[in-house]
C-alpha cells in the first residue's frame, strides 16, 4: 500500500506542476481607448515685424491618445484677429480633419501686421474624441507691427564708423589715409 501512496503522491505533484507550468495566462485587460491631443505651443509669438511683411509660423496638433481624433474646426478669435491668417494654400481647411493615433496636423498661421501696434488673438481648436465627446483647446497668437525695423548688425560689426539714417544707409565717407 505504502508503494501506491507514494506513487499516488508523485503523480498528483506531476499533474500540480503540469497545471501551474502550461496554464494558459488571463489575457490582459482593454486599456480603454481615448483620444489625447498636444499642442506644439500654447503661444505663438511673431514678435517685432515691418507692416507689410509676411511671418509664417507652425502649429502642430498632435494625437498621443490610442484613438483618432477628429479637428472638427479651428476658429481665429480676439478683439483684433485680421492680422492673422491661415494661408490660403492650407488645404486643411476642410473640416473635419482626422488625426490617427500618434498621428500630427500641422497648421500654418501667418501674421502681416498693416500697421504699428500690438495684436493678441486665439486660435480656438474644436475637436471630439472617438466615443464622441467635445474637447477645445486655446493658442494664443501675439505679434506687434512696427514702421521700420533698422538693421542693427552694421552697429554690432563696425561700432566706431558713424551712420547717416537714409534711404541707402550708407557710411559716411572719411577720408583715406595713406602709410608709407
Amino acid at each position: 500500500i505504502i508503494p501506491w501512496i507514494l506513487i499516488g503522491i508523485i503523480l498528483a505533484a506531476i499533474l500540480i506542476g503540469a497545471y501551474f507550468t502550461f496554464k494558459i495566462p488571463a489575457s490582459p485587460p482593454d486599456t480603454p481607448k481615448e483620444s489625447v491631443l498636444e499642442l506644439s505651443h500654447r503661444v505663438l509669438d511673431f514678435g517685432l515685424q515691418s507692416l507689410t511683411s509676411i511671418t509664417e509660423k507652425e502649429l502642430t496638433l498632435e494625437n498621443k491618445g490610442t484613438a483618432p481624433l477628429t479637428v472638427e474646426k479651428i476658429l481665429l478669435k480676439g478683439e483684433f484677429p485680421e492680422p492673422f491668417a491661415f494661408p490660403v494654400t492650407f488645404p486643411a481647411l476642410n473640416f473635419p480633419q482626422s488625426i490617427p493615433v500618434n498621428g500630427k496636423l500641422i497648421i500654418p498661421v501667418s501674421f502681416i501686421p498693416g500697421t504699428g501696434k500690438t495684436f493678441i488673438a486665439e486660435l480656438e481648436i474644436i475637436h471630439k474624441g472617438h466615443k464622441g465627446e467635445n474637447g477645445s483647446d486655446t493658442v494664443v497668437l501675439r505679434g506687434t507691427g512696427k514702421e521700420q525695423i533698422e538693421p542693427d548688425v552694421r552697429k554690432r560689426l563696425y561700432p566706431n564708423v558713424p551712420y547717416v539714417k537714409s534711404i541707402s544707409q550708407k557710411p559716411l565717407e572719411r577720408p583715406t589715409t595713406w602709410m608709407k
